[in-house]
């Protein structure tokens, strides 16, 4: 689940809250939990949630969702595009007052490559910070507070309570 968190990080910021539930049904050989759902209080009143699971007996997917107050974007590793709605009241662009003024719109597709860690971007960056002698856009600290995030989630999973990720280091 960490790509999953660490996407959200990158959108809305370091979640300030995290309650989770976690279960050991599938891979009861393994020593952790195969099944996970995570929520999250993000800044400015954004919230978050995330679901994993290793025992799940499909191929792997990231599917992600994002609702926003001016329209949805719906996104999965395993499909070559993703869709874009935009909340739109008689033509015009503006948030919806009540869910039936929201026209029934065709979303938006915008093509993309399809991948499923997204490994060949992430090599091809590292390469060019190494030869062009650029700056590390994503720093250490970046993927720790990822790291905080998930440890946040574990504790709240085995103590049943909201736990704030600490990000002290």
């Amino acid at each position: 689940g960490c790509h999953a968190i660490d996407l959200l990080r990158w959108i809305t910021g370091n979640p300030t809250e995290v309650y989770a539930l976690s279960n050991h049904k599938c891979l009861t050989d393994w020593p952790v939990n195969d099944c996970t759902v995570a929520l999250f209080k993000f800044p400015n009143d954004v919230k978050g949630k995330v679901f994993t699971s290793i025992g799940c007996k499909r191929d792997y997917t990231m599917r992600s969702v994002f609702y926003g107050t001016k329209g949805t974007i719906i996104c999965d590793n395993q499909s070559n595009k993703f869709q874009l709605f935009r909340s739109s009241i008689n033509g015009h662009d503006e948030p919806a007052v009540h869910p039936t003024q929201l026209n029934s719109e065709i979303p938006v597709e915008i093509p993309v490559a399809i991948n499923n860690h997204n490994a060949a971007a992430e090599f091809d960056e590292f390469a060019n910070i190494i030869l062009n002698d650029k700056e590390v856009t994503t720093t250490v600290y970046e993927g720790a507070k990822t790291v905080a995030a998930c440890f946040a989630i574990v504790e709240a999973a085995e103590t049943g309570k909201v736990v704030a990720p600490d990000y002290n280091f």
